[in-house]
């Protein structure tokens, strides 16, 4: 697991599988929100659901520059056509369309860990 190997900043905290508790957990209403998902259908459909009720939640290396960069690491996804996920930035719907239409996902342990730390202390400004 690629959370597993990640660098934790003074006053970060990672939950994994989280979504059911979300109604729980009103105090990350006053935080930043990462989330950090496998680049598939499925996993924008679960960002859209944790940024309905924290919509500060800023998406980590789920991007198409991300997909573009790293296709080459994708494996086949038997995405069946999900519903269009919600709470979307204006960039993600474009992402989702692609992997629909490629029938790809980017495992997240695929992509190397010196980038994911890059990239997480950039948006952290660390």
């Amino acid at each position: 697991m690629i959370i597993l190997r990640v660098k934790l900043l003074p006053g970060t905290l990672i939950l994994m599988g989280a979504c059911e508790i979300l109604d729980e957990v009103s105090w990350m209403k006053r935080i930043l929100v990462f989330y950090f998902g496998d680049l598939d259908a499925h996993s924008l459909i679960i960002l859209g659901r944790v940024r309905s009720p924290f919509p500060q939640t800023q998406s980590l290396l789920m991007n198409l520059k991300t997909f573009n960069r790293w296709e080459h690491l994708t494996v086949k996804d038997s995405n069946v056509r999900f519903p269009d996920p919600i709470c979307l930035t204006e960039s993600e719907p474009e992402l989702f369309e692609v992997l629909l239409g490629k029938r790809l996902r980017l495992e997240l342990e695929r992509i190397p860990i010196a980038d994911v730390d890059v990239e997480l202390k950039s948006y952290l400004g660390v």
